[in-house]
């Protein structure tokens, strides 16, 4: 009875603490306390908040990363001449090995390695409460918190192109950011093909962007493709920083000021000067190196990359990628002997040996 009748008064006629105490979704603003925003690297790195690092495959973007995590691990200098508190870094990574590359690029760098932690194990983010991450996050305290690259991480089902898929990973993310205080990057490749904007280039559902205080493009002269740059395309909690430019030598990382690059002239690469069917053919022969792979594996795999079913089957054929059906599963293969033949690209309609079975008829 109680219940019935305090759902049934007024809101009119009960004062703030009634309202208040019954209502604990509601805060009068002036209540709340004003806040400064703290910077790992003003302006573009804002902890407690998410940023989005943008960029092509071979662009450099997990190495600008390292390097900025090194500066942190040994209380370095970021351009701009901000000086860092010592501080930890967390990194989630599937892409580079750790022995191989991530460890000779931090030594190269002279980072603090005791201070940055790798997640082993990999990781479904699904927008639930993860206990692992919230155990190894207690455990390593970061300063920073790198997932590279988003899509690697994503439970099976979780489409990034769908906007309420992604939304609710990205606040779990973020209020982790916000307990414990750490810097939250993620790191997205670009979608093939021209989307307009450099801000709308990015892989996935623009809620990336949206849900992003801060978005940056990494990327390189098309003229001279040693010269590259990390470029602010969106910032809503100051004015945009200058674009900082960097080189990659020999696998050594070098900051090298101010550059003149920006995103009109980076985006250049939206219009190929190859056909992106080259970007197909690497993409076929580094899944299936290994072995047989499921043909809906590639082609979810393909998609997660921006490559469309049209260019995969043209980059097949052209690879003269076998198909073969298992179990009732159809697998794809690399040859024995590998194909030089680009015939395919000049014929339309070319889908190599597909069988009409094996894709729901496509």
């Amino acid at each position: 009875m109680g219940r019935a009748m305090t759902t049934e008064l007024d809101i009119g006629e009960l004062t703030w603490d009634q309202l208040g105490a019954n209502h604990r979704s509601l805060v009068k603003m002036s209540d709340v306390t004003e806040e400064t925003v703290d910077w790992l690297w003003y302006p573009y790195i804002p902890f407690k908040k998410l940023t989005v690092v943008d960029g092509d495959p071979g662009m450099g973007k997990s190495t600008a990363l390292l390097a900025i995590a090194a500066e942190l691990s040994r209380g370095g200098q970021l351009p701009e001449g901000q000086v860092l508190q010592p501080g930890n870094t967390l990194i989630l990574c599937n892409e580079d090995g750790a022995g191989d590359t991530i460890k000779p690029r931090l030594s190269k760098m002279g980072a603090d390695q005791a201070r940055i932690y790798l997640f082993k194990n990999h990781l479904n983010l699904d927008g639930l409460e993860n206990s692992e991450l919230r155990e190894s996050i207690s455990k390593s305290t970061p300063s920073l918190l790198i997932i590279d690259p988003i899509q690697a991480f994503l439970a099976a089902g979780v489409d990034m192109n769908r906007a309420n898929h992604v939304r609710s990973i990205l606040s779990a993310l973020a209020k982790l950011a916000m307990e414990f205080g750490f810097a939250l990057i993620i790191i997205r490749h670009l979608a093939k093909g021209d989307r307009g904007k450099a801000l709308y280039q990015g892989m996935g559902s623009i809620d990336f962007v949206g849900a992003a205080r801060s978005v940056l493009l990494v990327g390189a002269d098309p003229e001279n493709q040693e010269k590259r740059a990390v470029i602010p395309i969106k910032m809503n909690l100051e004015k945009k920083g200058d674009p900082q430019g960097f080189t990659i030598s020999d696998g050594s990382f070098e900051w090298t000021g101010k550059s003149d690059l920006t995103e009109e002239k980076v985006s250049r690469r939206m219009a190929p000067t190859s056909q992106p069917i080259g970007d197909a053919e690497n993409f076929l022969k580094e899944i299936l190196e290994g072995g047989p792979v499921k043909s809906d594996e590639v082609y979810n795999s393909a998609s997660a990359e921006g490559l469309t079913s049209r260019t995969l089957q043209r980059a097949k054929s052209a690879l003269g990628v076998k198909s073969k059906k298992t179990k009732n599963e159809w697998y794809w293969e690399l040859p024995k002997e590998p194909t030089n033949s680009r015939s395919p690209l000049f014929c339309r309609g070319n889908v190599g040996d597909l069988d009409l079975g094996e894709r729901g008829g496509i």
